[in-house]
């Protein structure tokens, strides 16, 4: 009998994850990730009682540290977010989210976000890290496919939006990444690197 609550508790725990990425995944005109409205200023996030921090400026404009007290006060928050960081690009509009998410069991997080991602985007790339077979490793000239520095990741797009999902491993446990990027008001200098993801500044963190 213990055992039956415990899987209903737990069937019911990830109903409602599923339910809150939904709403923070809901691709309405304008509406952006966590509930946050795309083109939104600083000053409006902040009204929302959502404390920024730890400003700095790069390749997409001015980028801030939400502050993990605060997360709940996310329009749709997650409910299981580590970091999140918000990017104004050059014009003080919301034009970039970065989400991290702590897992152990990281690969079963990722693949419930990619699933509800995929009925609200088109797919554009995956890739999951393997070692390869004898026969495969001759046929394809390498002994494992490599997906950058994560163990999986997947790109969509619907309309002006962008979106990755990616997941590395962090010795024992999983971080999951959603990058968000509405195209749109992104003023900055496309061809010089990607704006969704570069090899050169990874997921953004690092301007």
């Amino acid at each position: 009998m213990q055992r039956f609550f415990f899987t209903i508790g737990t069937s019911w725990m990830t109903f409602l994850c599923c339910a809150m990425l939904g709403q923070q995944l809901a691709a309405q005109p304008g509406e952006g990730p966590l509930g946050l409205r795309w083109g939104m200023s600083p000053e409006a996030v902040a009204e929302l009682g959502i404390r920024l921090c730890c400003r700095q400026v790069g390749e997409w404009g001015a980028r801030y540290e939400v502050d993990s007290q605060d997360f709940a006060k996310f329009p749709h928050p997650l409910g299981d977010e580590e970091k999140v960081y918000v990017y104004f690009g050059n014009t003080n509009k919301l034009l970039r989210i970065y989400i991290a998410i702590n897992k152990t069991d990281g690969w079963n997080r990722y693949k419930q976000i990619n699933s509800l991602v995929e009925s609200k985007y088109d797919m554009q790339e995956s890739c999951v890290h393997k070692v390869l077979d004898k026969y495969e490793a001759l046929r394809m000239g390498m002994s494992e496919q490599t997906c950058k520095e994560y163990a999986a990741y997947s790109s969509y797009k619907k309309d002006d939006v962008e979106v990755f999902v990616g997941l590395k491993q962090m010795g024992g446990n999983y971080e999951v990444s959603i990058i968000q990027l509405h195209n749109g008001l992104y003023v900055i200098d496309k061809s010089k690197k990607s704006p969704l993801y570069s090899e050169v500044t990874g997921h953004g963190l690092r301007d």
